[in-house]
């Protein structure tokens, strides 16, 4: 007794589609339980950076920044800028804009002077025309 073709064909079909669900079926359970586990995982990330938050928010509270820093840097002084490896500007430099203006105040007009030549070595140094 032979079984027709277009028979088999779907009784394979049948069988291969039947296969197919069933590991569809236990593919998702995994990915849900896997689901699950991240958001639990990320329920605990969250209150985590919630405790971190509020211990960052502690620990730079101003007044106990103040207190610190008055108990362990009490021999501190500002620094000077010679500290950091620059020079101190010339009182002539300084002063080159607050000349101009009170030289061209006088005239009732104020002009800015050409710059001939600035160079960039630590200090700024600006030659007027």
């Amino acid at each position: 007794m032979r079984i027709p073709l277009p028979i088999f064909i779907t009784l394979i079909l049948l069988f291969v589609s039947s296969f197919g669900m069933f590991h569809v079926k236990y593919q998702v359970q995994n990915m849900n339980k896997d689901l699950l586990s991240l958001k639990k995982q990320l329920i605990e990330e969250n209150e985590a950076i919630k405790v971190l938050e509020a211990e960052w928010a502690y620990l730079n509270k101003p007044q106990r920044l103040k207190s610190i820093v008055s108990m362990h840097l009490t021999n501190m002084v500002p620094l000077d800028i010679t500290q950091l490896g620059f020079k101190k500007e010339k009182k002539e430099e300084s002063n080159l804009l607050s000349l101009v203006q009170k030289e061209n105040s006088n005239e009732g007009n104020l002009t800015v002077p050409k710059v001939s030549k600035v160079s960039f070595k630590r200090t700024l140094n600006v030659k007027a025309e």
